[in-house]
């Protein structure tokens, strides 16, 4: 009789270490499902951040050409202007030679 008692006694230890291993165990998988949920969600959030970041350095390279294209254009109404003013001070010399006595700048 007191060997059947043991035999009992060890279903019981071994039923519930293994219902306590099996608790453990899906405590475990849940805390692993959650840790992916919140890695996914911080994988979304890089991903739409990284969006974000490439539409914002798309549109500071447009910027920085029109600044760019704005810059030669600025450029070239500069030397435009002084190609003018160089003609009219020309144009100003040959006048003084043809008539020097006349004062064109009043």
């Amino acid at each position: 009789m007191d060997t059947i008692l043991w035999i009992i006694l060890a279903v019981i230890v071994i039923v519930v270490v293994l219902a306590v291993a099996g608790a453990l165990k899906r405590r475990h998988d849940q805390d692993v499902a959650e840790r992916r949920e919140v890695a996914g969600a911080h994988r979304e959030n890089a991903e739409r951040s990284n969006q974000l970041a490439d539409q914002a350095r798309a549109q500071a390279d447009e910027k920085a050409r029109l600044a760019e294209q704005a810059r030669r254009e600025a450029d070239a109404s500069a030397e435009q202007a002084e190609q003018q003013e160089s003609v009219a001070t020309t144009s100003l010399r040959r006048a003084d030679e043809i008539d020097p006595d006349t004062d064109t700048r009043e």
